[in-house]
């Protein structure tokens, strides 16, 4: 299976660079290219650009829920007539609320890895509001606000 791993080294206060080495280590036991992002839509463009070349089987997100939203995004904006990668996650992030809801263990990088290449492949429903796509929830309000400020 050809992977491609989309990182956000600032996802969580900056976990994936507080251990360099083991998340480097995580990603070549992986496979596949790695690219990080330097900004808000660089996950979103990596992986609609992954899908339309069709490069990939599986995009991994190393991130928190932003950078799996962008990812989801990327890949459902394809032209319907491209495949759909599978997605996997390596939660990064502050609170990782969909890898929580999936049940992928955020504790070692070595259990997560192990998720991804053994792990039962799930469908998943996505929702759209306003042109975006959610995995998760769509919320207004003050809700909206206080995730946005985490």
């Amino acid at each position: 299976m050809k992977k491609l791993v989309i990182v956000n080294p600032t996802s969580g206060q900056h976990r994936a660079e507080l251990f360099p080495e083991q998340l480097s280590a995580a990603l070549n036991e992986l496979g596949g290219d790695v690219h990080y992002t330097n900004g808000a839509g660089d996950a979103e463009r990596i992986a609609l650009q992954a899908a339309m070349r069709g490069s990939c089987d599986a995009i991994i997100a190393a991130g928190g829920d932003g950078t799996v939203n962008e990812v989801v995004n990327g890949i459902m904006n394809a032209p319907s007539d491209f495949p759909k990668p599978t997605i996997g996650i390596i939660p990064l992030g502050t609170s990782n609320i969909l890898a929580t809801e999936l049940g992928i263990p955020s504790t070692t990088l070595a259990d997560t890895i192990k998720v991804i290449e053994y792990g039962v492949v799930r469908n998943n429903d996505i929702g759209t509001v306003n042109g975006r796509f959610f995995t998760l929830m769509a919320s207004f309000g003050w809700d909206a606000e206080a995730v946005k400020r985490v």
